[in-house]
Formats: structure tokens, sequence, C-alpha cells
């Protein structure tokens, strides 16, 4: 485990808020966790998070104590499990809230086996739960918020409301950047369900590049995919497996960002980049869009299956799939043209 960034000390009650998700959900928090530092009641604010992420928050300056863990350790090492949940425990919190998007047995056991005065989490029911285990596990906590809005973002500033207190934006002046002529472009997610069509991607490089340098970013398991789409386009660069470091700098110096329904797409929106977002209908509502602007545009093919979490009843997403170069082209043209001066 690992700590730093101890908060401000008032008095001598303990928060916990424990979020086992990954980098999009985490950065979607940042707004909720930055404004819970007005509230005062607590001696110190602590958060627990898989340790992949430890970089994330080492560029900002949130006023918590950071816990980390290992995710598939504490799942299939007893051990591991067990030293973590004592660890936890001996902080002696009066409140934990689980703000992790849905409840699961993992996040839930955090949650519960910390022995805290109060264990509030966002929401009664869970998707990934048969109903006699969710309310095994439910009967355990104290509140739930239960926000009317099915957005995430919106549920945050329900548990935000709870304490009286008002949601603000938070944006760190020290990640400000000189904008340069260059896009940055993020054509692949961790699932191939959620792509928009690599021949677009291909037509839009040809047209991006003609006045930008553009920059591809992403995994080695998706760079052959990325050759693809610049293959012969010299004004197009690769970049491949970045540190959150490295991609922060990439995206904050850029005159825009396109991407789809992923976590870098969530961090161009924190950062404040004009963005274009292919996110389709998975789980349109649920996470994207939020924090709309002139800055942002979100395109999905409209569907009425819109909220399946990916489990397409099609052979083709056509919430995506059906997305036009034209539009996205257009939406991308209009922000730089606007942007850029």
């Amino acid at each position: 485990m690992f700590f730093y960034k101890k908060s401000e000390t008032t008095n001598n009650k303990k928060i916990l808020f424990i979020n086992t998700e990954k980098l999009g959900d985490l950065i979607l928090s940042f707004d909720f966790l930055y404004s819970f530092q007005k509230e005062k009641s607590f001696e110190e604010r602590f958060l627990l998070i898989d340790d992949n992420y430890t970089e994330l928050f080492e560029l900002t300056s949130l006023s918590y104590s950071v816990i980390t863990y290992k995710k598939k350790k504490y799942k299939y090492n007893p051990f591991y499990r067990i030293s973590l949940l004592k660890k936890l425990s001996s902080y002696n919190y009066d409140t934990v809230i689980n703000i992790s998007p849905e409840r699961g047995s993992l996040n839930d056991e955090l949650t519960i086996l910390t022995k805290s005065k109060k264990k509030i989490g966002l929401k009664s029911l869970s998707p990934f739960y048969v109903s006699v285990f969710n309310n095994i596990y439910k009967d355990y906590y104290s509140l739930f918020i239960n926000a009317k809005s099915k957005n995430e973002y919106e549920k945050l500033k329900s548990c935000l409301m709870h304490y009286n207190l008002e949601a603000t934006e938070y944006y760190d002046e020290r990640w400000k950047r000189k904008i340069q002529n260059k896009i940055v472009i993020a054509p692949s997610s961790s699932e191939k369900k959620r792509n928009w069509r690599p021949d677009n991607f291909r037509k839009l490089l040809e047209q991006l590049s003609k006045s930008y340098s553009v920059i591809l970013v992403g995994t080695s398991n998706q760079e052959k995919l990325l050759q693809d789409i610049a293959d012969g386009l010299a004004n197009v660069k690769i970049e491949i497996n970045k540190s959150y470091h490295e991609l922060f700098e990439l995206i904050a110096s850029a005159i825009l960002f396109v991407g789809l329904d992923s976590g870098l797409t969530h961090l161009a929106l924190q950062l404040k980049r004009p963005l274009v977002s292919i996110i389709g209908g998975g789980k349109n509502g649920i996470f994207f869009p939020y924090k709309e602007s002139s800055k942002t545009y979100f395109a999905a093919h409209e569907m009425d299956c819109f909220g399946c979490f990916w489990n397409c009843k099609y052979n083709i997403p056509y919430c995506i799939d059906n997305v036009s170069f034209d539009e996205i082209l257009y939406a991308c043209n209009e922000r730089l043209s606007e942007y850029s001066q």
C-alpha cells in the first residue's frame, strides 16, 4: 500500500472514499473529491484506489491520503486480502463512502469490512448481483444516495448535496500548457465494439493532417490498428504505451482531442481541451455526456436501445457504426475554427 498527500486536519473524524474502478471512473470523480474538501467535519480524508492509477493522482493537488491496493492480488490472495482489510480497519473511519460507479462484491466487501460507523453507497441496486446477494450486502449499508439521475457524474453531485455541498469543477492552474498546433487522437478503446470504423478514422486523419500534426495514442495491443490507420501519412505520429504523465502532457497541449467512450476522453474533458468523442449508445447518459459545453461534441447514432452496457443485440453496434465521417469532420473543424485563435 502507498500513502501520500495527507489532508488538512480540523478534528478527530476520518472518512474513506472507495473507488475500485478504472481511469475514466477515477477522473470523473475529480470534481466530486475536490468539492468534498469543503466539508470540514472530518479530520482526514482517505481515498482507496487500484495501484495502477497512483501516477494519475500525482498529477493532482487533491488533499487526500491516497491508499493503493493490487486488485488482482486482493481477489486471489487471501493473506493479502486479510492484511489490507486489517490495515483499513485500524484507521477507525467514522464514514466510508463507496463512490465506485457500480457496486460489486469487491467494493462492497471493502466498504463493509472496514468497520466504520457509517457506510454510504451511491445506489441500492446493482446490475452485477442477483437479487438475493444484492439484498445481503445492501443491509450492511447505513445509507444509499439513490439519485434520480442515471448519470454517474450527477450521482456524485447528489452525494455532495447530502452534505449540503455544491459541486465545483476542478482545474489545477498547473495543468495549463502552451497550446501547440497538434491534434491528439485515441482511435481505439479497450473493447472493439466501442470503436468507430477504422476507415472513418483514416479519412479523418487524411483531412486533419493537411493543416495540423496529428498524434495517435494507444497501447501495444492497438499498435497494429494505429499503424494501418496512419500508413503513408507524413504528418502523423504514433505514440504507444505512454505513461499518464506523458499522456497528460500530450493532451493538455493539444489544440483538439478526438476519442471514443474511453478514459482518455475523460482526461481531455477534465483538462478543458476542445474535444470530439464518438461515444455510441452502450453507456450513453450513464457516463458521457457530462459537463457539456461549446468545446465538447459527443456523437452517437440515436437508437431505442441506448444504455445496453455494450451488450449489443445486433451484429454491428449501429449506435456507433452509423455515426458518419462528415459529422465528425464538421465537429472537429468547428472546434478548430473556434478555439485555435
